[in-house]
């Protein structure tokens, strides 16, 4: 049995992302969602989970997604 995805749903705004993780689950219900609010939440997160999708705010906490996707990209390169 495959194992089941995991997306990272990281967005500063609780009312966007609470939304959005009832949507995914909705859509994808085997999946795992990790949400996270804080540029530490997600540092502490990506460190500990290889995540399949990541749905990152343009900007959190001062960091671009871009940056952010730099650190994923570093963490597993796959």
């Amino acid at each position: 049995m495959p194992s089941a995805v995991h997306i990272l749903c990281a967005i500063d705004k609780s009312d966007e992302r609470q939304r959005l993780s009832r949507e995914l689950l909705d859509a994808f219900p085997t999946a795992h969602i990790h949400s996270v609010s804080t540029t530490a939440e997600f540092f502490l997160t990506v460190e500990q989970v290889a995540f399949d999708v990541a749905i990152i705010d343009i900007a959190l906490e001062g960091l671009d997604s871009f940056s952010l996707l730099g650190v994923m990209k570093k963490r597993a390169p796959a």
